[in-house]
């Protein structure tokens, strides 16, 4: 729902920034597929381009598929960049594709290429969530993440969404609009446990931690040699959902596959004493900026006083951040 800039792609090509919707675009035609909380948003912003509004769950409106399969025919080549999609999801996409034989390239970001002002990676540096507020250590929870793995038939597995990386390290970033997220990739193995992120990234009070955890740092782009250097004795849990397509194609062939759910996500449902008494004070926090939005805004109305939305979206916000720990909005408030 919220992406950093670098992979805005739909709407660098498209003008449209919506929280669904998909670009396709051929030689002679291009089309935005979206959903109906953006037909009147994708219609205002797609005008004056020449891309297409098609609106999905609409009678008589194609497919992806059945558009790509009438436009171009059997025989034609459409690519998409695996690093972007799940596997499931890629394959899923290809499977459709074949019934018209049509091939699916994933081997290739074409942004790249024409991209030329495109966001780089997010660099901001992270920062430590302690044990005080997660309950556990990051030693605990990878410990924790070995022993689910054992009991799946696996020993190892490939972190790759960002909110189980902040929560088997104990990491947070600024990364993704309104998530304490950080951008990166993990391992963990029966022996090693590795973060993959930009090395500007790591403070010396995170990797002072990590390291104690038994977590080795490595640069973001070490991820796909590393998965690909693998040995015969890995057992690699993966979940089709989360592992992109272009990291799966790395998995050398003498691995053997698990497939399953992330344990992660599993692990991570299940929250501790800690976490729950903490959600708790969070909310009894939240609760006291509430009460004195109400009594300000019982009292401003009581002088006849009168406000928009978005000035009361402001005005509780202020009340919101006098907390303690406030960090911002967790969503962007709807509000006219």
């Amino acid at each position: 729902e919220y992406t950093p800039s670098r992979w805005q792609g739909r709407s660098w090509i498209s003008g449209f920034n919506g929280s669904a919707g998909t670009v396709v675009v051929t030689l002679d035609k291009a089309g935005l597929w979206t959903d109906s909380r953006y037909f009147l948003q994708g219609a205002a912003q797609l005008e004056g381009s020449t891309i297409e509004l098609y609106k999905m769950g609409v009678p008589g409106t194609p497919s992806i598929e059945g558009f790509l399969a009438e436009e171009l025919g059997a025989g034609a080549v459409v690519a998409a960049d695996g690093a972007c999609l799940s596997l499931a999801e890629a394959e899923s996409t290809r499977h459709q594709l074949e019934v018209y034989g049509i091939s699916y390239r994933l081997d290739t970001d074409l942004l790249d290429r024409v991209w030329q002002d495109r966001p780089g990676i997010p660099s901001k540096p992270l920062f430590l969530h302690p044990a005080e507020y997660a309950g556990r250590t990051a030693a605990e929870r990878i410990a924790e993440v070995r022993r689910a793995l054992k009991a799946q038939g696996a020993n190892a597995t490939i972190v790759t969404m960002i909110d189980e990386l902040a929560w088997v390290f104990n990491i947070r970033g600024y990364d993704v609009a309104y998530n304490p997220v950080g951008v990166g990739f993990g391992y963990i193995g029966g022996d090693d446990a590795v973060l993959f992120t930009l090395p500007e990234k790591v403070t010396d009070e995170v990797r002072a931690d990590l390291t104690a955890s038994g977590v080795c740092i490595l640069d973001y782009t070490a991820i796909d040699s590393f998965v690909a250097g693998l040995g015969a004795e890995v057992r690699l849990l993966v979940d089709p959902k989360r592992i992109t397509y272009r990291l799966a194609a790395q998995i050398p062939a003498h691995c053997r596959r698990v497939s399953g759910v992330s344990v992660l996500t599993q692990l991570k449902a299940i929250k501790n004493d800690t976490e729950l008494a903490n959600l708790r004070r969070v909310m009894a926090r939240d609760g006291v900026a509430l009460t004195r939005f109400f009594k300000w805004l019982e009292e401003a109305l009581s002088r006849g006083e009168s406000y928009t939305e978005h000035e009361l979206d402001v005005r509780l916000n202020e009340y919101r951040a006098r907390g303690e720990r406030f960090y911002g909005d967790s969503f962007a408030t709807i509000c006219g």
